[in-house]
């Protein structure tokens, strides 16, 4: 499934914010979008949602963690 929903209006107006302040509120859609199954994202702020996308999966444990140092 594909999800785009970076800088999108509803992601604005859902939390009443401009667009150049909406990167939190999409990373929630993201992390959303991935566990309602969304395996291919649209994004314009990359590294972000790659991060989020990354520490929800860890969390659910379906990706190991990158480094062991504090996560045993």
């Amino acid at each position: 499934m594909l999800a785009s929903v970076s800088r999108k209006d509803f992601v604005q107006e859902a939390v009443g914010v401009a667009r150049d302040d909406a990167l939190p509120a999409t990373l929630a859609a993201v992390v959303l979008c991935v566990l309602r199954g969304a395996r291919v994202l649209r994004v314009h702020d990359v590294a972000a949602a790659r991060d989020a996308v990354r520490m929800t999966e860890a969390v659910l444990g379906w990706r190991e963690p990158a480094t062991e140092r504090h996560n045993l």
